[in-house]
């Protein structure tokens, strides 16, 4: 063989190996990030802050927990999974997992509130509700017309966050925030007849 067909088979030959070893590499790399893909916990407690820059709870002073899903489809499996719960069975669900949202808070603000209504004395109601309206008034809403109706009702009105939210209204799926659909001031007007 002539020097020259030597040269350009160890070129071929070269080229041929830095063409394995480039694909090799980006099958390594595509296996390791399926690999951490798959690592990733199916739902985990995160912090607001982790997915959005500069968003605080409304207190300002802690951070926002939000539930962060792997993934779309894992949303949409936990989210089917909690609606065919009760509530108790939800409430247990979020104290396994170390997480109070949406749901926790309503729950919690509609037990106070049967506890105060419980009460026989007139004045210590209409003082517990101020008292508790007062508490809760950066995240829920009440009843403006009736200072007696302590019903809580959340900011935002989708249905989906009022399970998986945070106490804002807030999600991470995979990667991305999702935000509730519309936030509310609640108020009731009453038409007479």
């Amino acid at each position: 063989m002539n020097k020259s067909k030597k040269m350009k088979l160890s070129y071929v030959t070269v080229l041929g190996f830095l063409v394995l070893g480039l694909f090799s590499c980006n099958n390594e790399n595509e296996i390791l990030n399926s690999a951490k893909e798959n690592q990733l916990p199916e739902v985990e407690v995160s912090n607001l802050s982790a997915w959005s820059n500069g968003t605080r709870s409304s207190n300002g002073t802690q951070d926002e927990k939000v539930l962060r899903f792997r993934d779309l489809e894992t949303y949409r499996k936990v989210l089917s999974k909690l609606s065919g719960m009760t509530d108790e069975e939800k409430t247990s669900y979020f104290q396994e997992i170390g997480f109070d949202g949406a749901f926790t808070l309503l729950q919690s603000a509609n037990n106070e509130a049967d506890l105060i209504l419980d009460s026989d004395d007139l004045n210590d109601i209409e003082t517990k509700a101020n008292e508790y309206k007062k508490k809760y008034s950066s995240m829920l809403s009440f009843n403006p017309e009736d200072q007696y109706d302590l019903t809580p009702y959340l900011n935002f009105t989708d249905k989906e966050l009022s399970i998986t939210g945070s106490t804002n209204g807030y999600v991470v799926i995979g990667n991305s925030l999702k935000k509730p659909i519309m936030h509310i001031q609640h108020t009731m007007t009453i038409q007479w007849l």
